[in-house]
């Protein structure tokens, strides 16, 4: 072979990588956080009421829904107002949620607490969760 049959190929690769490399230098993409969002549990001490856990319920990329386990540490059942707050990374409020449930003494109780409106996970920054 010589060097002129070469010289084609040669051509063709390079405008295929610096095609590829423009492209993935020029195209936009949205910042998305490296990290995961904050929880700020809350727990009321004077009605014995802590909150144990929150999680986070996908829908598809977004959050509509926030499940959280509150503890009665007290004998006797109490009634709860759980209250849910979400946080984009500019520290705004983009949703919130409320639920008043009774909880049986001495037990963990799940509540499902819909937010006011779906919020992509990824803009995300806290989570606080209070109980009252």
């Amino acid at each position: 072979m010589n060097r002129r049959s070469f010289f084609p190929v040669f051509i063709f690769l390079a405008i295929t990588t610096f095609a590829g490399l423009s492209y993935s230098v020029l195209m936009s993409a949205n910042p998305v956080p490296l990290t995961s969002p904050t929880f700020e549990l809350n727990s009321n001490t004077t009605q014995e009421l802590y909150t144990r856990s929150a999680t986070l319920v996908l829908s598809g990329t977004s959050v509509s829904q926030v499940n959280v386990a509150v503890y009665n540490k007290a004998n006797t059942q109490k009634y709860a107002t759980l209250t849910v707050q979400i946080y984009n990374w500019d520290g705004n409020l983009v949703a919130w949620g409320k639920a008043t449930v009774t909880i049986p003494g001495r037990e963990v109780s799940t509540v499902s607490i819909t937010l006011s409106s779906s919020v992509p996970y990824s803009s995300i920054g806290r989570v606080v969760v209070s109980v009252s």
